[in-house]
């Protein structure tokens, strides 16, 4: 989570309370420094004094400040709501609610059960304050792919210029609130191949076995078309069969582009049988 902050370039902070052990204080702030986050004393006393610290490190935010703070400690709500402030609540153990994260009536707090629902949470606000103008995409790949592409910019929470928000999906929430809240699905199914098999003589789609988690998805968007899903299941299997990839590749030699160069596939021999 703090990373896709990061990467988002939302600007963040760490808060914590007077009196707290030494070592705690150097593990918030240690984290700050990791992710490049601020870190403030945040006291109930004392909330005007934060709120003025944090104008003066990231400017005048208005009422758009979200705070995250778990549910044991209540006696920060009152005061925060009176600044304006929009509260996240994480539930603690125990306490978890079977709906996900909902609003409370006067709007100004959101429950949420697992910290790994707020970019979701994010999102969903953006959305909520910009109107239609804005396309949600969602999308799944493993860590790795999605730090590459975030590390370049790429799936920032907040709107873009062009009116795109992108938004992580996790195999460890239930999907379907998940995918309620976008538009578009981009998944890397690759990264969730158990096996392939390459002679079998059934369609494209059944020649691959996904992970639980993949298949569940796979399900979803079978039984909700309207969906635009990119890329399409269908399309991943030409992808990994080396002589579907060459049969494409020559379909494209005839496709030529006056000051470009031409695209034609290797040169190769198809081995029908070893023996």
């Amino acid at each position: 989570v703090f990373r896709k902050l990061h990467h988002s370039k939302i600007p963040s902070g760490i808060s914590y309370d007077l009196g707290l052990s030494d070592d705690k204080v150097s593990l918030f702030k240690s984290l700050a420094m990791l992710y490049l986050f601020d870190c403030f004393i945040l006291n109930t006393s004392y909330v005007d004094d934060a709120k003025n610290e944090i104008m003066l490190a990231w400017g005048d935010t208005g009422s758009s400040i979200l705070y995250v703070v778990s549910d044991k400690k209540r006696q920060f709500f009152p005061k925060l709501s009176n600044c304006g402030w929009l509260i996240v609540v994480l539930r603690s153990l125990g306490q978890e609610s079977a709906d996900g994260g909902s609003e409370c009536e006067n709007s100004s707090m959101i429950f949420i059960n697992k910290l790994e629902e707020l970019p979701s949470t994010i999102c969903h606000i953006n959305r909520k304050a910009i109107g239609n103008s804005v396309m949600t995409i969602g999308y799944v790949m493993k860590p790795s792919c999605e730090e590459d592409f975030a590390k370049r910019g790429a799936f920032p929470l907040y709107p873009t210029q062009n009116g795109l928000i992108f938004m992580p999906l996790t195999f460890e929430l239930p999907l379907s609130p998940q995918l309620q809240e976008v538009d578009v699905v981009l998944q890397k199914a690759t990264d969730e191949i158990i096996s392939i098999e390459l002679k079998s003589p059934t369609n494209f789609s059944n020649r691959i076995v996904y992970t639980s988690s993949m298949q569940d998805l796979q399900r979803y968007l079978e039984d909700h078309p309207d969906y635009c899903v990119i890329d399409s299941f269908n399309n991943i299997y030409p992808m990994l069969d080396r002589l579907e990839i060459q049969e494409i590749l020559l379909c494209l030699e005839d496709l030529k582009t006056e000051g470009h160069s031409t695209i034609r596939g290797p040169h190769f021999l198809k081995v029908i049988c070893l023996d």
